[in-house]
C-alpha cells in the first residue's frame, strides 16, 4: 500500500514503509496489585511474585509450541495516574501484569 502524499512541497522525504512481521498477536493483561489512587507503583507481594513465576513457566511451555513464536511476561513496575482520575473515573485500566503471545501466524493465534 502505498502512502498518499498530502502536501505537494513536503519538508520532509516520505517515510519507509517496511511489511509487519507475519504473526498473530494475543496480549492478556490483568490487574492483580495494581497502583492505588494516584500512587504510581504497583504491589509486589509474595503472591504476585509467585503468580509471576508460575506465569513465565508457562509461558516457557507454551513458547515449546510449533505455532508460537515467543510468549513474554511483563510486569509493570510504574504506572502514571490515569487521565480521569481527577473526574473519579469508575475503574480505570490499572494492569500490572501481561502476558505477550506471539504466534507464527495469524490463524495460528486462535491454537495457542
Amino acid at each position: 500500500m502505498d502512502p498518499t502524499i498530502v502536501n505537494a512541497k513536503p519538508r520532509f522525504r516520505p517515510p519507509t514503509l517496511v511489511d509487519p512481521p507475519g504473526f498473530g498477536y494475543l496480549l492478556l493483561s490483568a490487574e492483580v496489585e495494581p497502583p492505588d489512587g494516584p500512587r504510581p507503583f504497583p504491589g509486589s507481594s509474595e503472591a504476585k511474585t509467585a503468580l509471576l513465576g508460575r506465569l513465565k513457566s508457562a509461558a516457557a511451555d507454551l513458547a515449546r509450541h510449533d505455532a508460537v513464536e515467543r510468549a513474554t511476561v511483563y510486569r509493570s513496575v510504574l504506572a502514571p495516574p490515569p487521565a480521569g482520575y481527577a473526574r473519579r473515573v469508575e475503574h480505570p485500566a490499572r494492569y500490572d501484569v501481561t502476558v505477550l503471545v506471539e504466534a507464527a501466524s495469524p490463524a495460528d493465534r486462535a491454537e495457542s
